[in-house]
């Protein structure tokens, strides 16, 4: 997916934890997602915030005593647009809502990728991936895309959870691909086969007759 779709998009809008055993630890994942995981996601976006709010003063100000330089008048509100997005885009990772989420992971792998975000910024991004489900360990992804397999066969009335945490998990992998190529890290062949993975449709609501259907949800254009 190009760095310029998904900042399209947000301008017309304005050490581990262990993995439950058990067959039942998809349906523990789901409310998790949506309460522990934002609240990670928030928690762990704090520093960057604040010291995104520092610079946007700091900015604001100095374009204010040049007004006669053009170039560092330019230069402040991109940066100021930068600052904007990104507290954009991390609240929108922290949502509960699978396709919110999904365009704020976008917009953040994009946004490692852009120039204007420094290395100091792009280790602080880190904090977004780390806080997934399986902190991207290999091990954990493997069962994970396991339990996937089993689910996707044969217990359809689980369906729902299962793709909910692989969607997120996949995005997640995505933005760790991305800042581990800015960063010069390498990156686990595991981590990168989840992040090439489709991602899986999202729920609609169940009708009156109890039944639901698959909404195809935002996608990449690699899918």
């Amino acid at each position: 997916m190009t760095a310029g779709k998904p900042l399209r998009v947000l301008v017309a809008a304005p050490h581990e934890a262990p993995v439950p055993e058990g067959p039942g630890w998809w349906t523990q994942i789901s409310p998790m997602t949506s309460i522990a995981l934002s609240a990670v996601i928030i928690g762990a976006a704090v520093l960057l915030l604040l010291k995104l709010r520092r610079q946007k003063r700091a900015l604001l100000g100095n374009a204010a005593t040049h007004t006669d330089s053009l170039a560092r008048r330019r230069e402040a509100d991109a940066r100021a647009e930068w600052i904007r997005r990104t507290q954009w885009a991390l609240g929108a990772a922290a949502s509960s809502n699978d396709t919110r989420h999904f365009y704020g992971i976008t917009i953040l792998e994009a946004l490692a990728r852009s120039d204007l975000t420094g290395p100091e910024d792009k280790s602080i991004l880190d904090t977004v991936w780390a806080a997934s489900y399986t902190k991207m360990h290999d091990d954990e992804i493997r069962r994970l895309i396991a339990e996937y397999e089993a689910f996707k066969e044969f217990d359809h009335e689980r369906q729902d959870e299962v793709f909910a945490t692989l969607r997120r998990e996949i995005l997640a992998a995505r933005l760790k691909v991305a800042l581990d190529g800015q960063l010069g890290r390498e990156t686990s062949p595991t981590v990168i086969s989840l992040g090439a993975m489709k991602l899986p449709p999202l729920a609609r609501p169940r009708g009156r007759g109890g039944s639901h259907t698959k909404a195809a949800g935002p996608t990449s254009s690699s899918e």
